[in-house]
């Protein structure tokens, strides 16, 4: 008796229409590349927007420092900090590399830019690139220094 030969090209699977069709590797190449893009332009525009303060503006910049010290043993302030830790580790993993007040700046950049990601991907399962693209824009220029960094809104 001879094996039957397996087949080489089964026959596709039929795909249940309860199932979105998976997205093509290329297309999510494309997706990163532009939210990529579009996020690290403008955090180059706001470093260069905040090149010539010692730090982001407002006065919550100073809580941020202040209780991420606190959190690390050197605490130059009284109150207890009720800020979510893991920002303040972030903060200060960037004070290892960088000077203070520059991953002060860093950590109030990346956090008002990086909000823009999630908000990319939602728009972009309801509309093309194109205007998923220019709705993040929108988002990433809406008054960031009003509530983002000046009033406890970092991370």
């Amino acid at each position: 008796m001879s094996k039957p030969k397996p087949r080489r090209n089964p026959a596709p699977a039929v795909q249940d229409s309860a199932t979105p069709a998976r997205v093509p590797n290329l297309e999510l190449q494309r997706d990163l590349f532009a939210i990529g893009a579009l996020v690290l332009a403008v955090a180059v525009y706001r470093f260069v927007v905040l090149a010539q303060m010692p730090g982001p503006p407002g006065s919550d910049g100073g809580n941020w420092l202040a209780f991420t010290f606190g959190l690390f043993g050197d605490s130059p302030k009284a109150a207890e900090s009720t800020y979510f830790p893991g920002a303040l580790v972030v903060l200060k993993s960037l004070t290892l590399v960088l000077p203070t007040l520059i991953a002060l700046k860093t950590m109030a950049v990346l956090s008002s830019v990086l909000a823009a990601v999630p908000l990319y991907f939602i728009a972009r399962r309801a509309c093309s690139m194109g205007v998923a693209l220019f709705v993040t824009t929108l988002f990433l220029f809406a008054g960031y220094l009003s509530e983002m960094m000046t009033w406890g809104g970092y991370p």
